[in-house]
């Protein structure tokens, strides 16, 4: 508990107030004479000297003890807060109103691999670090803290590191100039160039799949495939383009899994749905089945025959298929 100096005032005021009128009181009832009484009163003032002089140490010691073990807290906070900062990947920037630098957190070395203590030598602007076809965006990001105190905005941009590589970053403000503890625009930027690099090389290996797909000439397919349901009605994951070529809209295929089984030759549902089983029980090979069926919902007396491929995935539960038109067979 601290000690305030208005507090160690009344403690000693209150003791020596009741030192006096207690020890005053006790004296006049117990003295002889005037001898005695000055005497006594000698001795009161000493131990009264004496007593004043310990009460004053022990709170001035009580003092040190909880200024020092506040000092020691505030110690270790710091060292945790500089642990957590130099070892994270998230960077603190503190502005002034101009948008220089006043603080960068010491990892700013080790993301960026600036000198984190720069803005002490010079004034640095923080839109300095901004890449050029993104410093326009930047500026107006910067007037929009300023305009709104108080206030978190988050923007994505990219900066350029000390050797001049293109980073993607997104970046967390709060205008705290009004805050006397800060007096300035707080900045936390989080490095994800590596997240957008990736995502990046999904969306190419994404478009790469699909146009590979679509230049097939099946019609490949994939379905989740749930224990105790039918699997010739399971839930279709992907389908692709070439399905339209069966006259059938994709909409109208994605909403009824089990639509182009009214289109299947009823002689060979059997032998369809028997393959499908066959090849979740077998996951891991490549099971195969001719069928018939007519792709022209306005003919249905134009039938063609069709080679199904089915692979099924047991981990992630994914039967995928691919059919190709073997034949053109017309039946009277």
């Amino acid at each position: 508990m601290k000690i305030s100096p208005s507090r160690v005032v009344f403690i000693f005021s209150l003791f020596a107030l009741l030192w006096i009128l207690v020890g005053d009181r006790f004296l006049h009832l117990t003295a002889q004479d005037l001898a005695t009484l000055t005497r006594q009163h000698s001795i009161k003032e000493s131990i009264f000297a004496v007593l004043s002089i310990l009460l004053v140490y022990l709170l001035a010691k009580a003092q040190e003890y909880t200024e020092t073990q506040r000092r020691k807290a505030l110690e270790a906070s710091e060292k945790r807060f500089r642990a957590l900062v130099e070892n994270s990947r998230e960077l603190i920037y503190i502005l002034d109103a101009e948008g220089y630098m006043r603080y960068a957190s010491p990892n700013v070395a080790h993301v960026l691999g600036y000198d984190p203590l720069g803005y002490t030598r010079e004034r640095i602007p923080i839109l300095s670090f901004v890449h050029p076809e993104d410093r326009l965006y930047a500026e107006a990001a910067l007037e929009d803290l300023v305009r709104h105190p108080g206030t978190t905005q988050e923007y994505s941009l990219r900066i350029l590191d000390h050797q001049g590589g293109v980073r993607y970053v997104r970046v967390w403000g709060r205008n705290l100039l009004n805050d006397p503890a800060v007096q300035g625009i707080v900045l936390n930027i989080r490095d994800e160039t590596e997240e957008v690099r990736l995502k990046k090389d999904l969306e190419a290996q994404y478009h790469l799949f699909r146009d590979l797909l679509e230049t097939l000439p099946g019609v490949p397919w994939q379905i989740l495939v749930t224990p105790g349901e039918d699997p010739l009605r399971a839930p279709i994951l992907y389908l692709g383009p070439q399905a339209a070529r069966s006259g059938y809209g994709l909409e109208a295929l994605l909403r009824d899994p089990g639509l182009y089984l009214k289109h299947v030759h009823p002689e060979d549902l059997d032998l369809l749905a028997e393959a499908f089983h066959r090849a979740i029980a077998q996951p891991g090979t490549v099971q195969e089945v001719t069928f018939r069926f007519f792709l022209d919902p306005n003919d249905p007396s134009q039938w063609r025959w069709l080679k199904h491929s089915l692979y099924y995935d047991e981990e992630a539960r994914h039967l995928t298929q691919g059919f190709t038109q073997n034949s053109f067979l017309a039946l009277p």
